[in-house]
């Protein structure tokens, strides 16, 4: 029976790619429209499309999958690297200041995407966030220290475009204090969010960097503002998320020089 949600077009591109894959060699116009059994005009449509985006590219040998598609299985392998590598810290983490931990990143529209959470045995008390959801990044100690590490013509930009509402009294939502704080989370190594978002939740986070020095995730320590420490700044919670952080970093490649952020904590 047909899907209802099916598109053609769609499905006639990815088995091109699926075909290429599979092939594992490149393969001529011909080759293609014998192995998907496509018309030579629909196939060459479709293979010029996927060329013209960088999905494919044509060579003297015949058309292969192009750059593009290692970019996304790269972005998807770190991705999941981090996650599987971060675990037992999160946990050990969590162990340490039996507080629930966060690990997590930013999507391209510049949203907290949860990647995963180890949970405090601890009564809460409030509503926390479980992986898969995305938030704010503006408000939340997480999204200001994945930011903080970002090019700040991007961030700039982000600042044009987007409206930073006022969730709390404590909500930066002045463009030049946000670059201040951004500034400040370099400078110590770690954000923080001090009822930011909500006032019932206080954290601190720390970014996390794989083979290049790259910031591509970050991991927080999240908890009722009561039970948190007292300025975050400077705190046990600080230096023991900055110490998680780059244990993980450190598992995932991190070169020795780009592990001098680690060490500022004041």
């Amino acid at each position: 029976m047909e899907d209802k949600y099916s598109i053609q077009v769609l499905e006639r591109a990815f088995s091109i790619m699926e075909t290429l894959l599979q092939a594992g060699e490149p393969l001529s116009l011909e080759a293609l429209m014998k192995r998907t059994g496509m018309a030579k005009s629909t196939a060459f449509r479709i293979i010029s499309n996927l060329v013209r985006y960088g999905y494919a590219v044509e060579t003297d040998d015949g058309y292969w999958l192009g750059l593009k598609m290692i970019s996304f299985g790269q972005a998807v392998q770190k991705k999941l690297d981090v996650r599987t590598i971060a675990a037992p810290y999160l946990v050990a983490l969590r162990d340490k200041t039996n507080e629930t931990v966060y690990l997590a990143t930013l999507t391209n529209d510049w949203s907290v995407l949860y990647l995963d959470k180890c949970e405090s045995r601890q009564l809460v008390g409030v509503m926390l966030h479980s992986a898969g959801m995305t938030i704010e990044m503006y408000c939340t100690g997480l999204g200001k220290t994945l930011a903080a590490f970002r090019p700040e013509a991007e961030v700039r930009h982000w600042l044009q475009t987007h409206e930073m509402l006022q969730r709390t009294p404590f909500t930066i939502t002045d463009p030049d204090a946000f670059l201040t704080e951004l500034e400040a989370i370099r400078q110590r190594g770690y954000g923080i969010d001090n009822n930011e978002r909500s006032m019932s939740i206080r954290c601190v986070a720390a970014p996390i960097r794989d083979g290049e020095g790259k910031v591509i995730a970050a991991l927080s320590v999240a908890g009722p503002s009561e039970r948190m420490p007292n300025p975050l700044i400077g705190s046990e919670f600080a230096s023991l998320a900055l110490e998680t952080a780059e244990q993980i970093s450190r598992e995932l490649g991190m070169p020795a020089s780009a592990s001098n952020g680690f060490h500022s904590q004041t």
